[in-house]
């Protein structure tokens, strides 16, 4: 549905007004290069370095990054204070220049930003968390993933995952969830159930999705996935094999984890107006902004409203809201970020078919046309609110603590059209409602060390916590229609959904686990291995 919505996408007006400030932050500032040390390579050195690997001894960091330009052929920027007494790692066989220094600074509370030149800039952590994420800039990132509980560069993790970031979703002009996913590896998202909303399956299983790294109301029951308006999506990631089972249950095949976007001290005010085809109306603010003298604190608002007059299957609009406010503090040594996400939405199922019971073909008929009832949705609304702290104890140890709390309700009034156990084609005029409330708590601590000059070891151990439940009610009346037909209904009334029941289900669940993860890195060579202890509890 949402392939031929684009298809067929209109003029799109964008007012798009940012006011980009770059303060002086101590003298770690990017924005006064007379103070910084700028190391510029000879052509000659470029041309050689193209394919040469990157060895440079231990010795005074200062010395270690102008090597690192002269080997690699790459302009690095520094301030001469920032590395003043610092003593670099040893970097063997280093590939590019930006695992080289990130080699060498290893165990400093440095860190590495790419200019828009293609340069690299050695800074404070704080002045990289002082702008917008990469995945919001860029369509490819290089930096950590929220899932990955080593802190390691996505090109370092030895594993499979996959980023689908906010600038990629722009440029796809995906509405929703199900449009972000539909071209990732392995991932299916079913959003037609007639008894739960959507919901996703990582290499044949299902998985009930993840937000922030955490197991959100879905997880106990309320099937809307890991529900997020697009408009607060900072990026996607797909999480494959093992590594999705330490975020607890239900995920052998994978998960998909949503991350949403952070405050940072950037000035900015965007403002974007969308129209499209049938009726598409969407506009969103995303307001960031330092609050404090010292750019410590920062925070942003995001709001976003979005409808539509129909889908393409010729059912029920679109109307999505959100207000998403946020706030971060961030020092040398501390980073966390409070924020919530207030959403609601309501959506016309998609175009669907069937299958013939007898010829085993799928029938033919036209999607833009609605099967009995062009009113036929999904509501979903979602108040979230979370946390997420990181602390650095000593060089090479930090502690993290994440937690959300979810309350979500989901109604359905979808008419369900299939085949009887005679054999005859029926549809069912019911609804139901899921209504949950979920808490979720991950902490762990990360160190980083080394056995000697040759191995790198980095390692976390942690408790995760979990507990939900969900209760949910159907219609007092379920009417059974025989053979209505496919195409439009001309000669059936459209009969009513009934008033919802009384709760009839509860489910309750509670998951506690203790889990470990080692990484090796010896040479080019990085073995990963971790282990989980679980316990749940269900009713």
């Amino acid at each position: 549905m949402r392939e031929v919505l684009r298809d067929l996408w209109g003029v799109v007006y964008m007012l798009d007004m940012s006011l980009n400030t770059r303060w002086l932050l101590g003298a770690v500032s990017l924005g006064s290069l007379a103070m910084m040390d700028v190391v510029v390579p000879t052509p000659a050195f470029a041309q050689a370095a193209a394919s040469a690997e990157i060895n440079v001894p231990a010795m005074p960091l200062a010395n270690a990054l102008q090597e690192i330009a002269s080997q690699s052929g790459t302009t690095v920027n520094f301030d001469p204070n920032a590395v003043s007494g610092l003593k670099s790692r040893p970097v063997r066989g280093a590939s590019s220049a930006e695992a080289a220094i990130q080699a060498a600074i290893e165990r400093t509370s440095l860190a590495i930003s790419t200019s828009p030149d293609g340069s690299l800039d050695i800074v404070q952590d704080i002045v990289v968390r002082a702008r917008r994420d990469e995945a919001e800039t860029s369509v490819i990132v290089r930096q950590s993933s929220t899932s990955d509980r080593s802190g390691l560069g996505l090109r370092d993790q030895p594993r499979n995952t996959q980023v689908i970031t906010a600038k990629t979703i722009e440029e796809q002009q995906a509405l929703d969830i199900t449009d972000i996913l539909r071209n990732a590896g392995g991932v299916s998202v079913q959003a037609n159930n007639p008894n739960t909303g959507a919901s996703y399956t990582v290499r044949g299983f299902s998985a009930a999705g993840l937000v922030n790294g955490l197991a959100g109301g879905s997880q106990y029951g309320v099937q809307s996935g890991a529900n997020q308006p697009v408009a607060n999506i900072e990026r996607v990631e797909v999480l494959k094999g093992p590594d999705a089972l330490l975020s607890g249950f239900g995920n052998l095949g994978g998960n998909v984890n949503v991350v949403t976007k952070k405050p940072s001290a950037e000035e900015r005010l965007a403002v974007s107006l969308d129209t499209g085809s049938f009726g598409l109306v969407r506009g969103v603010i995303d307001a960031n902004n330092a609050i404090s003298a010292d750019k410590k604190l920062t925070a942003r608002m995001i709001a976003s409203v979005q409808t539509m007059d129909q889908n393409y299957g010729g059912y029920r609009g679109t109307e999505d809201y959100l207000v998403a406010p946020s706030l971060r503090f961030t020092d040398r040594l501390t980073d966390i970020v409070i924020g919530a996400s207030l959403s609601k939405s309501n959506a016309g199922i998609g175009a669907y078919t069937l299958f013939n019971n007898k010829t085993f073909q799928l029938i033919e008929r036209d999607p833009s046309v609605p099967i009995y009832s062009p009113d036929q949705g999904i509501s979903v609304s979602t108040n979230r609110f979370y946390f997420d702290l990181t602390r650095k104890i000593t060089p090479g140890i930090e502690l993290v603590v994440r937690g959300m709390h979810d309350d979500s309700r989901l109604a359905l009034q979808v008419y369900q059209v299939g085949y009887n156990r005679a054999g005859n084609l029926t549809l069912g005029v019911g609804g139901s409602l899921q209504k949950g409330k979920s808490d979720a708590l991950d902490s762990f601590v990360r160190i980083k060390t080394g056995l000697g000059d040759a191995v790198k070891l980095s390692f976390n151990v942690g408790y995760n916590y979990s507990k939900g439940f969900t209760d949910q009610s159907s219609g007092t009346v379920f009417t059974t229609i025989l053979n209505p037909p496919l195409g439009a209904n001309t000669s059936l009334p459209v009969l009513p959904f009934s008033p919802l029941s009384a709760v009839q289900i509860r489910t309750e669940g509670k998951q506690e686990a203790i889990y470990g993860q080692a990484l090796i890195e010896f040479w080019k060579i990085k073995l990963l291995g971790g282990v989980r202890k679980n316990w749940f509890e269900t009713s």
